[in-house]
């Protein structure tokens, strides 16, 4: 991407942008505001993180791209699985092995989410199979990663066995 403008000290003062890269950075916004997350990245964003993640990053939804800018030439399945930022992930010193163990239970929990997204980018998943994964992330009581639960379920059930991604 390539980006130019006058910048301030205090604020943006004015800027352009130019390119794919310019065009997933609006379109993760508008899918932030639709959909009411305050933050969400993008896969690059967890791949870059996830050996020592700061934050915890929920995939939420399977977003494609290629509605609104240019048609992708692509083998495998347009789209990209998106993340909501849940929380920033810190330890108090006298604490910190506990929270860590509660933290490696949430994102094991989170890795399931993401497989699961992963298997409706590329249409392979079947609703029944998904079952048991999706009551295992739902029993860790964690509110976030049920609400994601029930969307995969109805996303599931709306595309069975086809490539799912939504339009941004």
């Amino acid at each position: 991407p390539v980006v130019c403008g006058i910048f301030g000290y205090e604020t943006l003062k004015h800027a352009g942008g130019l390119g794919l890269g310019y065009n997933h950075v609006v379109e993760l916004q508008e899918y932030a505001a639709l959909m009411r997350y305050s933050i969400v990245a993008n896969w690059q964003t967890y791949d870059l993180i996830k050996a020592a993640p700061c934050v915890r990053l929920l995939a939420v939804d399977v977003l494609d791209y290629s509605s609104r800018c240019r048609k992708q030439k692509s083998t495998g399945p347009m789209g990209e699985v998106v993340f909501e930022v849940i929380e920033e992930i810190t330890a108090n010193d006298d604490e910190w092995m506990y929270q860590l163990a509660a933290s490696k239970s949430a994102l094991q929990s989170d890795e399931f989410i993401m497989e699961l997204w992963s298997g409706l980018q590329q249409g392979m998943h079947d609703l029944s199979n998904m079952v048991d994964r999706l009551k295992q992330c739902r029993d860790t009581g964690d509110v976030h990663v049920s609400s994601v639960c029930d969307a995969i379920e109805v996303v599931a059930g709306q595309y069975p066995r086809l490539p799912y991604r939504r339009s941004a």
